[in-house]
């Protein structure tokens, strides 16, 4: 898979994880069998969210993680209170998922500027405030652990991809060693949908770099709106 494929050949692959957050997010306000299913397509989200900005900083990785930092950090604090309000029916407090992607980028950009025992100490930082971050620590250490390994064999996207499927099942086991379907779908999903996009990406409108960070904010407030809290 060739490196320039992270920024032109993934189109179906964003919305793909675009696609499985709405499913996600509307699923919620749905009663049985609805919000299982759409929970289940959710899983797929941030994962492939987090594998897609990985590959993107394979290159030019210190001005492209300042630039996602700045976006990522501004339109989290955006959508901050309209995902509050949509988890106060939980009465819990997180920072949303942007914030989680941010925290990967802002180790990559430690591994990057200083070395990777630096980005190593910020990880046990984010592993501290786990349960801060919506989808906890698991795909910030996913993004470091698939970036150094690009950063160590450049092209080898698949092992980043690998790299990002396993955490990302192991994020949903409830247990060690437990295997849902929840797990084998993630482990499974994420491979298939990036062998597949780069055959289809041409085929399908190209997706505005600002349209997920906007359309963030923008989404949650409308189910609050129709819906309410969770």
């Amino acid at each position: 898979m060739a490196a320039s494929r992270a920024d032109h050949d993934l189109e179906l692959a964003k919305w793909l994880a675009l696609l499985c957050m709405i499913a996600n997010h509307i699923a919620l306000t749905l009663p049985q069998p609805w919000r299982e299913a759409g929970i289940l397509a959710g899983r797929a989200s941030l994962p492939l969210f987090s594998l897609l900005i990985v590959l993107r900083l394979q290159h030019d990785t210190e001005a492209r993680a300042t630039g996602y930092l700045t976006r990522l950090l501004i339109w989290g604090m955006i959508a901050q209170p309209f995902y509050v309000l949509l988890l106060s029916g939980w009465a819990t407090m997180r920072f949303n998922a942007l914030f989680t992607l941010a925290s990967g980028v802002c180790l990559i950009y430690l591994a990057r500027v200083g070395n990777i025992w630096l980005a190593a100490l910020g990880a046990g930082v984010v592993v501290m405030g786990t349960a801060w971050l919506d989808g906890g620590a698991w795909m910030p250490l996913a993004q470091l652990l698939a970036w150094y390994w690009l950063k160590q064999r450049p092209g080898n996207n698949w092992a980043a991809v690998g790299i990002i499927a396993a955490m990302a099942s192991g994020m949903t086991m409830n247990s060690p060693g437990q295997v849902s379907i929840d797990s084998l779908v993630v482990l499974v999903a994420l491979p298939l949908i990036i062998a597949i996009s780069p055959r289809l990406s041409q085929a399908i409108p190209r997706l505005p770099g600002l349209a997920f960070y906007g359309f963030y904010p923008v989404h949650l407030a409308v189910i609050y709106a129709i819906h309410g809290p969770y």
